[in-house]
């Protein structure tokens, strides 16, 4: 599987583009946020968005991957259906929900319990619909990916942004948030469903894989949420507006990055194991690369990035400067693309397990004993931590391959 640089070029232009575009829009809705609410408030709104993140579970989010798959060798089950199938498991988040709201409300916490209640209808129309999203990047669309996304982030962020200037008040802001995302979305989905037609295929194997990389990603996406719901009871909701801001552009920049796993997916979904594993130091390298790249500039950079939209954090960038490090651990991407498109199912919940628990772990005893440098430096441990599982079960897969060939020889 060669590099085939003009795919990459063409594709990954577009997409980084988008996310650029994406980077700015979130910088610029970051800064509204940081000026026109409080640092409670917006600690309020981050730890909102932390259990929508594991509540996002429920929904089905990574059907989406499998469907990419799916796509990517000539299989394209029933929008449709999957859909539906979507829908349908989302409504688990709405009782969730149901219950956190009724749990606040008895709490006398209206803020949270009113906002929960707004999430009980929104949550599963604002997933469900994001499903063609899929469809079009597993047909390696990515410009119309592009143009539609690119259209959806512009028009809600304005609206956001607008809301936040206009009302401090968090309710009022995540009903326009998934109000305007929920509308477009399904504008889109509409579209992309009436467009596209499909084969023979009735859905079953996208769904069942699906299923079972939602299944190991359970536990880690709860670690990956723990780090601002722990900041949150332990550390108070404005020390999660810093930890927010320290984590806001390199998270992005990772965003940006991002756009090289959504381009290589449909390859290595495609290619022959053989022809991967052949060109993976290659492919490595270039990833290694650019994180070292993109590490670096934020580095030299992060001071005056502070100084124009953040001046009245400037005490924190060398916390945001030491999370960037955590970048790096896009070199192991690669190995994790292959572990995921070639189904490497037992591998994958191996990994998930061990890093969510290793991370839940570290990431409540640092912050109880270090605070917030704490947290940062457990977040570098468990990303790296993560790369080397998958480093180490795509050599270990590679040596089982090995094994079996030999023994088939005799």
């Amino acid at each position: 599987m060669p590099l085939h640089f003009s795919y990459w070029i063409k594709n990954g232009s577009v997409l980084i583009s988008q996310r650029f575009i994406s980077t700015i829009l979130y910088a610029i809705t970051s800064l509204v946020f940081a000026n026109f609410l409080s640092k409670e408030d917006f600690g309020t709104y981050k730890y909102i968005f932390a259990i929508i993140g594991i509540l996002n579970v429920l929904t089905l989010p990574d059907i989406g991957t499998a469907l990419i798959q799916s796509i990517a060798r000539n299989q394209t089950p029933p929008l449709g259906i999957i859909f539906e199938k979507k829908l349908k498991r989302s409504l688990l988040a709405s009782i969730a929900c149901i219950f956190l709201s009724g749990f606040f409300l008895l709490k006398n916490n209206s803020i949270l319990g009113i906002s929960f209640l707004i999430l009980t209808f929104f949550l599963p129309l604002y997933n469900a619909f994001s499903i063609y999203d899929a469809l079009l990047q597993g047909k390696k669309l990515f410009i119309r990916s592009y143009r539609y996304s690119l259209f959806v982030e512009f028009t809600c962020n304005i609206i956001l942004i607008l809301t936040v200037i206009l009302s401090h008040k968090i309710p009022i802001i995540l009903l326009v948030f998934f109000a305007s995302y929920t509308v477009l979305r399904a504008i889109f989905f509409i579209k992309t469903l009436k467009e596209f037609p499909t084969n023979n295929t009735d859905g079953n194997e996208v769904i069942n894989y699906g299923k079972h990389l939602n299944i190991m990603r359970i536990l880690a996406t709860v670690s990956s949420y723990a780090d601002e719901i722990i900041t949150f009871h332990f550390l108070g909701a404005p020390s999660l507006a810093i930890y927010a801001i320290v984590t806001a552009i390199p998270e992005q920049i990772k965003s940006i990055l991002g756009t090289l796993y959504t381009l290589a997916f449909p390859k290595f979904s495609e290619a022959q194991e053989i022809d991967i594993r052949k060109n993976m130091k290659t492919i490595t390298l270039f990833f290694f690369l650019i994180g070292i790249f993109f590490i670096g500039l934020y580095i030299l950079t992060a001071p005056y990035i502070f100084k124009v939209f953040f001046s009245n954090y400037m005490d924190i960038v060398f916390l945001s400067q030491l999370f960037a490090i955590s970048m790096l651990n896009i070199a192991f991407t690669p190995v994790e693309l292959f572990l995921k498109s070639k189904k490497k199912v037992k591998e994958l919940y191996l990994i998930n397990i061990i890093t969510s628990i290793f991370q839940i772990f570290t990431i409540t005893l640092f912050i109880i004993y270090y605070g917030l440098i704490g947290l940062v430096i457990s977040r570098i441990m468990c990303r790296f931590l993560s790369g080397i599982l998958c480093y180490y079960f795509y050599q270990k897969t590679r040596h089982h391959e090995i094994t079996v060939f030999s023994e088939a020889l005799t």
